[in-house]
């Protein structure tokens, strides 16, 4: 049978895409790896083949060396010639030569420049203001005020004709930026050759020093009229190792830039030399000279302190002491010995009896003729606007707009009467956004309300202690404790009499008090032995003196006659109770503790053999010492935590009184600040206000400040800088007589003896006995 055909299977039309197919496919075989190795393989070949063939040249057979070899020569040292030896010392030394010429050509700055305006300068050096305005107009945009003139005059008398001067002007006058620029000018008109800069501590003193330097280098106005100093600085281009051989048509400078501790000005035609040195006040500052290229050897003869004080030294009794013996010292001593010195100090007060204020005060350091400047003299009168200001800008501050648009626009609607009675002396010192000087120093005041009376107005708050723990009396608060019984006369609620002797050269101050068992207090009577014509008088402008009432010259023939006078009249008076009863001076202390007058007091108070009558050292402990209290008690002794009495027993010392009149001075600061009518106040007799105001100046004479030491914190007392405190100090005996006497004020503990009964008294006739 015949075979079937297989039937043909249908092929398919042929794609569209079919050509783009068969690219990619060939494209994919020429990528792989063995196509590419094919194609490299066939590109070399053909190179290969087109590449003319060179014929290689043939190598010549070696000819045979029959000979032997020579031999070899030993090598032998080339000896040196004298000629060239001495021709490289040459070539050296000319090398040498050739490098200190380029060197010198470097040092060399030429000829110094002329001076581009000598009229400007001649009148300047006559005119400090001027100066100060023409050569430091950046420094001294504004005008200067009323108080800035007077301050430049000061600064200008101390640089041309000597003295001392410390000024005291709110923080952001300008002061240190005067001072500062009248140092310069001083080293360039030649009024001062050796200066010293004094600041707190060493890197204050070297930041003064730098910005002196700084006006040096970069102050073109200086350059241009002072070309002698600033054209050799400017000419270092800022590399202070320059000046060691910088020379000026040959000639060194002896210039010396480096370093924040102290700059030699260059000399130029032998004129100048200058010097500037930078020291902490408690650094090492005596000693102090500079040798003139001429060899002659200077000592200082300016000095600049500025802020002398840290916040933390204003707060130390013992800093502020240290540092004012050492301006009084090793200061003042700088020029050498017997040479007076002049300088300015400029200082803001940050607490009352700090550097700063006793330097400013005229009756405690009078040669230092301060100055103490506020930023406002007088305040508005207007209070009730003023506080309505100071709501709208507490409002724009709360609203984030510090421009406080609200309250500027306040005092713009009330500009009148809110500027009425007010004086600023430096009506420029305001802000973009403020109207004037007065809106700005309310701003100042609303922004710093602790520190603004410290900071701007050079008067802190009087009556705060250092750290707040402890308010003390103002002399206005004083004055107004007047109680209801008249002068000599004891309230009933008084149990003892005590009185005290204070001496001093040309008087003596004496007092008389009242006190119960809980320290409450009545001063009866006081006053000065002579007697005084006036109410009001400083112990410094005395009428009557002892000398001139006794007509003895000497103290101790003075004193012992004013003892003898005054003490047996006032143990012989009776004060009267407000019932009639009369009542006796109970302990009399005499102050022992001037050290001239210790022996005239011991020998009268031995003459009189009474035991009402004793002598007394007072001693302000410090917390670095041990207290009275820890001390360990001795056999026969009297002691309570204020005060003890030696034992005496078996020598012939006289028994006395020795206290810590820190402590007994706070205890009498609580006593007059306790409210009246409560129990433990100290009060006045019925007088005017006028006749106790030398009383209450004179206890409120001291101010407290905490200090701490050995893990104990103390209040010390310091006194105001021209202040009396002499019936301070008879109030301070007679609390400590109430104290041996056992009274304490509530919460306290008393003496460490027996505390007696308290004594009430009963009419038998004219004689009084203790009720039993």
């Amino acid at each position: 049978m015949p075979k079937k055909a297989t039937p043909k299977r249908p092929t398919a039309a042929k794609s569209k895409n079919a050509p783009r197919k068969a690219a990619r496919k060939k494209a994919a075989i020429a990528k792989s790896p063995a196509k590419r190795t094919a194609k490299k393989a066939t590109k070399k070949a053909a190179k290969k083949a087109t590449k003319k063939k060179t014929p290689k040249r043939k190598k010549r057979p070696p000819t045979p060396n029959t000979a032997a070899p020579p031999a070899k020569k030993k090598a032998t040292k080339r000896k040196r010639s004298p000629l060239s030896d001495a021709a490289k010392r040459s070539n050296r030394k000319a090398a040498a030569i050739r490098s200190r010429k380029i060197s010198r050509d470097e040092q060399e700055i030429g000829p110094i420049p002329p001076i581009a305006d000598p009229a400007r300068r001649a009148a300047c050096e006559k005119d400090l203001p001027l100066a100060l305005k023409t050569y430091f107009p950046k420094i001294f945009s504004k005008p200067f005020s009323p108080q800035h003139y007077e301050v430049i005059e000061k600064m200008r008398v101390v640089l041309q004709e000597g003295g001392l001067f410390a000024l005291g002007m709110p923080r952001g006058s300008g002061k240190t930026s005067l001072a500062t620029c009248c140092d310069i000018l001083a080293l360039l008109f030649g009024w001062k050759k050796f200066i010293v800069l004094l600041g707190p501590i060493q890197k204050h003193a070297s930041d003064m020093l730098d910005e002196m330097k700084e006006e040096l280098e970069k102050n073109d106005l200086l350059l241009a009229d002072f070309p002698e100093v600033c054209y050799p600085i400017r000419e270092l281009n800022f590399t202070p190792s320059r000046c060691r051989a910088q020379t000026t048509e040959g000639k060194h400078t002896h210039m010396q830039w480096k370093g924040s501790k102290r700059f030699v000005l260059p000399t130029v035609n032998g004129q100048g030399g200058a010097t500037v040195r930078a020291v902490g006040v408690t650094g090492n500052i005596r000693g102090m000279s500079h040798r003139l290229p001429g060899g002659e050897k200077i000592r200082p003869d300016k000095f600049s302190g500025d802020d002398l004080q840290k916040a933390g030294t204003a707060r130390s009794v013992e800093q502020v002491n240290k540092i004012e013996e050492i301006l009084r010292g090793d200061v003042l001593g700088l020029a050498g010995p017997g040479q007076p010195i002049s300088g300015f100090v400029t200082i803001t007060v940050q607490r009352l009896g700090d550097l700063a204020d006793r330097l400013l005060d005229r009756t405690q350091n009078p040669e230092y003729n301060g100055l103490r400047f506020a930023l406002v003299e007088q305040w508005p009168t207007n209070e009730r606007l003023w506080a309505e200001y100071a709501e709208h800008r507490d409002i724009d501050l709360a609203n984030g707009d510090a421009t406080l648009p609200t309250a500027t626009e306040h005092y713009r609607r009330n500009l009148k009467a809110m500027r009425l009675g007010a004086v600023v002396p430096w009506k420029e010192r305001f802000g973009p956004h403020e109207i004037d000087a007065l809106q700005h120093a309310y701003n100042l005041k609303l922004k710093n309300p602790t520190t603004f009376d410290a900071e701007y107005q050079n008067q802190p708050t009087a009556s705060i202690s250092a750290e707040g723990l402890i308010e003390s009396p103002t002399s206005d608060t004083i004055v107004k404790r007047i109680g209801g019984y008249a002068r000599g006369e004891v309230p009933y609620e008084a149990t003892r009499v005590f009185s005290a002797v204070d001496l001093q050269d040309n008087c003596l101050f004496w007092m008389v008090a009242a006190v119960d068992e809980d320290l409450s207090g009545w001063i009866l009577d006081y006053g000065a032995w002579p007697d005084q014509p006036s109410i009001y008088w400083s112990y410094n402008q005395i009428h009557t003196t002892i000398q001139q009432h006794t007509g003895i010259n000497t103290l101790t023939g003075g004193w012992f006659h004013a003892l003898s006078q005054l003490i047996p009249d006032l143990m012989s008076r009776q004060y009267k109770r407000d019932n009639d009863a009369p009542m006796q001076i109970e302990k009399l202390i005499v102050d022992a503790n001037y050290g001239r007058s210790t022996k005239t007091v011991y020998s009268w108070l031995r003459q009189q053999s009474s035991p009402i009558l004793m002598p007394f050292h007072g001693k302000g402990y410090t917390a670095k010492q041990t207290p009275l209290a820890a001390r360990k008690k001795k056999v026969g002794e009297q002691a309570g935590i204020e005060w003890f009495v030696p034992a005496v027993k078996g020598t012939r010392e006289m028994r006395h009184i020795i206290a810590d009149v820190n402590l007994i001075k706070t205890t009498i600061c609580e006593r007059l600040m306790q409210p009246m009518g409560e129990v433990g106040a100290w009060q006045l007799f019925k007088a005017p206000a006028a006749a106790h105001r030398m009383l209450a100046d004179q206890l409120s004479a001291e101010y407290p400040v905490e200090t701490e030491g050995r893990g104990r914190k103390l209040i010390e007392w310091i006194l105001r800088p021209g202040r009396d405190n002499h019936w301070l100090d008879c109030a301070v005996m007679i609390a400590t007589a109430a104290l041996m006497a056992g009274c304490a004020a509530p919460g306290t503990s008393g003496a460490t003896v027996r505390r007696p009964k308290r004594r009430e008294y009963r009419e038998l006739g004219d004689v009084m006995k203790p009720a039993r």
